[in-house]
């Protein structure tokens, strides 16, 4: 193999990744929420499945509409591609991984139960898993790679090994 076979992105790849694809997701999910807001169905192309899409009752969660939810989601999962480090990861996993789900779920309810297709939500659905699987990827080679902030130097004991018994100290004399 090459020496390019066992080359691996770096994070901060990942992030800038990651923050470029939630900005796009965020852009579609904005401009479905401007549109409903102002009482349009957005442009959906030919098949026109948006205005049934956006108008069912399933493009509501608890009587919210759900693009407010994408804007939310979008927006915080590229604040964690802000953060470095382990929080910043499991952050941008956890979001992702829930918009994915829900993206999925979303998905399969188009396609089955509503019979209709809205291609702006379908590229929001597409946007949310490529931030779902760079992420993971982000998460799977990255995490646990920094150092502990609370680290004073000291070595930790591993599993094998026993501390001192008192016995074994030193004893001072008196």
């Amino acid at each position: 193999m090459g020496s390019g076979a066992s080359r691996k992105p770096s994070e901060r790849l990942l992030r800038i990744i990651a923050g470029l694809i939630s900005l796009v997701g965020l852009g579609i999910a904005s401009y479905i929420m401007i549109e409903q807001i102002q009482d349009r169905i957005p442009t959906c192309g030919p098949g026109g499945g948006c205005g049934t899409v956006l108008s069912s009752k399933y493009a509501q969660l608890f009587g919210v509409p759900l693009y407010y939810f994408g804007v939310l989601g979008y927006i915080s999962i590229f604040i964690t591609t802000l953060i470095s480090g382990d929080r910043g990861r499991m952050l941008g996993f956890v979001l992702s991984f829930f918009g994915f789900g829900m993206s999925a779920y979303l998905t399969f309810l188009q396609y089955v139960v509503i019979e209709s297709i809205c291609v702006w939500c379908r590229g929001s659905a597409i946007a949310m898993t490529l931030l779902f699987v760079t992420c993971l990827i982000r998460l799977l080679m990255y995490y646990g790679t920094d150092p502990d902030p609370g680290d004073d130097g000291l070595a930790e004991l591993s599993e094998n090994e026993n501390p001192p018994a008192a016995t074994d100290l030193p004893q001072q004399s008196t």
